[in-house]
């Protein structure tokens, strides 16, 4: 059964039947099956249905190998903390390499507001009155005109149809929306030749806006978080959504489950923002990149849709708005409408494609300055953080730590991870966002050596180490792989 991990559909390491793995090799199983999953015509929907039971069965192993693991992880680590003067303390782990300052749940609906060091975790006392408290709360009100929420930072404002009419930067004193928001488009999506394979252009020939809203509502009030829920039925298909503003944050939030029963569709989102501007930008593995969005040429036309990894922006001279999401990749940026591509229903291979119970999320984030704000709540928003009850005891740690710090906010620890070799740490990062200057990267583990390494972990330079910190010079998006030895 899809439940049990002990043998998936294509196992590549010959480990399936051992139930007693080591960290190491569960990692390698998971991440080769990650691989096998990675064929090209998964990847697109391009496969037989039978593919995509064998693919399923294969990700929950996958699931349960790498929880299996992470959770091993955090018991040791809860062993170490000293939680010794807490009466039900809470261990929360924050595994990117940015400072978190968010809203999240201890547990079912319970709120806090948490700071969380990065590469590092936080205890807390569950139940203290300061993580449930905030400066700014969020303030929302319902009326037959529709839903308004505000925390200070944006003023959201939704109508008695369920679209965004508004939402007003207050310190910044400007209307981020050119239109109604959140507009699903409904498109009919049937390619000349391969139903799976291609989008072609002229499916934007058809558009139907969809509304039949079954629902708007009320459904949460702050101080912490407010969130309105809002229900359409269209076709044979439903959308339930939330609209979600947290305090202390200017990103709206938009979870979403969809029962999706239509054939040869595509279902896109759209946000008309208030910008001016020639190029948007997307983000790629390891950086970024620009993109007309226009059609003024042959070219710039053939990119009528284009991937991106977790976000995709659109900026003005000191402001800009970003479309964050957590699994969908397919955009179009045209003039000052951001759209997300959400679902598609091509007939073959695989007449049931998408087809069933659908939940993703995304976001909308207005900023000012440059990308790394987009950049770290993209990052928030795809690994959130991990919340533990821990039993009050004696450790080592103090209550509040960081593993490894880097002093140049443009520079993206991506992965740590043990060396291939066993024998060390591999840290992998990379500059972000198109510039160059020096970076002192800092660890609290007890290294000896260091050096850079080659993507293959083999070592090419000695780095001087001094009280667990070493200097580099970035370039613009440079991957960076340094190795310690403890």
């Amino acid at each position: 059964s899809a439940a049990d991990p002990a043998r998936a559909i294509y196992d590549v390491t010959g480990l399936g039947e051992q139930r007693s793995e080591t960290h190491r090799a569960a990692l390698d199983r998971a991440w080769r099956l990650v691989l096998l999953n990675q064929f090209h015509d998964i990847i697109p929907g391009s496969s037989i249905h039978w593919v995509y039971q064998d693919s399923a069965r294969d990700y929950e192993t996958i699931r349960q190998l790498g929880e299996s693991v992470r959770d091993s992880a955090l018991c040791t680590l809860e062993a170490l903390v000293d939680t010794s003067g807490f009466k039900q303390p809470v261990l929360i782990a924050n595994t990117v390499g940015i400072r978190r300052r968010e809203i999240i749940e201890l547990s079912a609906g319970v709120l806090a507001s948490v700071d969380v060091p990065p590469f590092g975790y936080v205890a807390v006392e569950k139940n203290a009155e300061f993580l449930q408290t905030t400066d700014d709360p969020v303030k929302a009100t319902e009326s037959r005109q529709g839903i308004t929420m505000e925390n200070g930072l944006v003023r959201v404002k939704i109508n008695a149809k369920g679209h965004l009419t508004s939402i007003f930067d207050l310190p910044a004193r400007r209307e981020v929306l050119s239109g109604q928001g959140n507009m699903f488009h409904l498109h009919q999506d049937i390619p000349n030749s391969w139903d799976a394979w291609d989008v072609d252009i002229f499916y934007k020939e058809r558009c139907d806006v969809i509304e039949g809203l079954e629902k708007l509502e009320l459904v949460e009030l702050g101080p912490l978080r407010a969130a309105a829920r809002i229900v359409r039925v269209f076709g044979k298909s439903r959308i339930e959504q939330r609209i979600v503003l947290y305090a202390g944050s200017p990103r709206i939030d938009f979870p979403t489950e969809v029962e999706w029963r239509e054939d040869q569709k595509l279902l896109k989102v759209a946000f008309p923002v208030n910008i001016y501007a020639q190029k948007a930008t997307y983000e790629v593995q390891f950086g970024h990149l620009e993109r007309a969005n226009h059609a003024n040429t042959s070219w710039d036309m053939g990119k009528f849709e284009v991937c991106a990894q977790k976000w995709a922006n659109l900026s003005e001279a000191g402001y800009g708005v970003a479309l964050l999401n957590d699994c969908k990749y397919g955009h179009d940026i045209q003039g000052n409408i951001i759209r997300l591509s959400l679902l598609r229903a091509p007939g073959s291979p695989d007449p049931l494609a998408d087809r069933g119970r659908h939940q993703f999320s995304y976001a909308l984030l207005p900023h000012t300055g440059d990308l790394r704000h987009v950049i770290d709540q993209a990052y928030s928003m795809n690994v959130p953080l991990l919340v533990r009850d821990l039993k009050p005891g004696e450790g080592s740690l103090p209550a509040s730590h960081s593993f490894f710090l880097t002093d140049r906010p443009g520079a993206v620890v991506e992965t740590i991870k043990v060396a291939e070799d066993g024998a060390a740490i591999i840290v992998r990062l990379y500059e972000s966002e198109g510039g160059r200057g020096p970076l002192t990267l800092t660890t609290t583990l007890p290294v000896r050596k260091a050096w850079l390494a080659s993507l293959l972990e083999t070592e090419q330079k000695s780095l001087s180490i001094k009280n667990g910190s070493v200097r580099l010079d970035l370039k613009p998006f440079e991957i960076v792989t340094i190795k310690y030895a403890l």
